[in-house]
């Protein structure tokens, strides 16, 4: 394990294993053009560091969250618990990660939320609409929104 709680990077793995970045990559996305033994070793050092890939790099470089915006009107409601759980359940199977924000039934907090929601560059919306006079064209852009 990593003796302190600073995060290693793919270029010191890279460097230990005496292989290029890309190389690391392959063996992390398990890519072919790496031989086996280069793999496993790789692997032995990611095993020893501790090491764990930044979702925030991949996200980056992908240009794409992997996050789904939830609103919804009221969190303690049992259909919002229900309906929240399901996206988190599909969204796992998918690898994207689901940010829930409750806007207590208050057009305000809802606008406030998109807000939030939109400056994490998220995938997309569901949204649990609490005031149909709210111009979501203009709050939500180009992102893809479901309501309900």
């Amino acid at each position: 394990m990593a003796e302190n709680n600073r995060r290693i990077t793919i270029k010191e793995i890279a460097k230990k294993a005496g292989v290029s970045i890309a190389t690391v990559s392959r063996a992390l996305n398990d890519r072919p053009g790496i031989s086996l033994e280069t793999k496993e070793r790789i692997q032995r050092i990611i095993t020893r560091s501790g090491y764990r890939p930044s979702m925030f790099a991949r996200n980056m470089r992908s240009q794409q969250s992997k996050m789904i915006g939830v609103i919804v009107s009221n969190a303690a409601n049992d259909f919002f618990k229900d309906v929240t759980r399901a996206i988190q359940d599909q969204a796992t199977k998918y690898d994207f990660t689901v940010l829930i924000i409750n806007s207590d039934e208050d057009p305000v907090k809802e606008r406030q939320a998109i807000k939030i929601l939109r400056n994490y560059d998220v995938s997309g919306f569901i949204i649990a609409s609490t005031d149909e006079t709210i111009d979501y064209p203009s709050l939500v852009g180009n992102t893809p929104t479901v309501f309900f």
